[in-house]
């Protein structure tokens, strides 16, 4: 009898995404032009007054990528534009510095125009602040356009989030469906919830073994302990295949 695999990776914080560096490369590239373009009509302004907005504004955007909360109230009294006014791209920026600075109300609506454009950080974030909120039907929904667009974080979040419903069998489905997106794209913490599915909800310890295989080879040590005890109850791999010089795992179709 296989003891049951730990749980733990469900129960614990989600790949949050609202200070990721990916995020804030975005910001650094965009927030000097939004804010060149956009700044505060009252703020006096000089000879050369572009370069030295551009001036004060590297230092700020630095800091507040770092969590700096001040530095990002500061940026946002530059000045912004309105939903109605920013391009899809500025919108997603501003919503994720609305956040950063603590204003999640205030930057739904921004990362709303994102999303619905099909820009998956946006996507990605706003389903964050939905899920923050307690607004889990509407965070599904922009996890789940995120993943579309094959953003990692996004399916993460979605197979953690559909691996807590009421039902496990749905649950454990449809987490099992995201999980394998998010560790297709080398996501170690998927690949590790990929093998509870398979050990907890699909009893099948061999897929489970696989990829707490994969996920110990990214590091993750929870990974390789459960990846002794499954071989210490005798569990080996699944059936392997070459395929371009290199071995795959035979799906139910194949063996048939």
């Amino acid at each position: 009898m296989v003891n049951a695999i730990a749980m733990s990776a469900y129960r614990n914080k989600f790949k949050y995404i609202k200070v990721d560096s990916v995020l804030y490369r975005y910001l650094v590239v965009f927030f000097c032009n939004v804010f060149v373009a956009f700044a505060n009509p009252y703020m006096p302004y000089k000879a050369n007054n572009t370069q030295r907005v551009q001036q004060d504004i590297m230092p700020l955007l630095q800091q507040c990528s770092n969590g700096i909360k001040d530095s990002c109230s500061l940026l946002l009294k530059q000045g912004v534009p309105s939903v109605n006014e920013c391009e899809i791209h500025v919108c997603h920026i501003i919503g994720a510095t609305l956040s950063a600075n603590g204003s999640d109300r205030e930057a739904i609506p921004y990362l709303q125009k994102s999303c619905q454009s099909n820009e998956k950080l946006g996507c990605s974030l706003l389903g964050l602040l939905y899920q923050m909120s307690g607004n889990i039907d509407e965070a599904e929904i922009a996890y789940n356009a995120a993943c579309n667009n094959a953003d990692v974080i996004g399916c993460y979040n979605m197979g953690v989030l559909q691996s807590m419903r009421s039902s496990s069998n749905v649950g454990g489905h449809a987490a099992l469906q995201s999980f394998t997106r998010a560790c297709s794209m080398q996501y170690p913490q998927a690949c590790f919830n990929l093998a509870v599915v398979y050990a907890n909800y699909k009893k099948d310890f061999a897929n489970a073994l696989y990829f707490f295989h994969i996920a110990c080879d990214y590091g993750v040590i929870e990974s390789c302990r459960n990846m002794r005890l499954l071989k210490d109850s005798g569990i080996t791999l699944p059936p392997l295949q070459k395929k371009r010089g290199l071995y795959v795992r035979l799906d139910s179709k194949q063996k048939q």
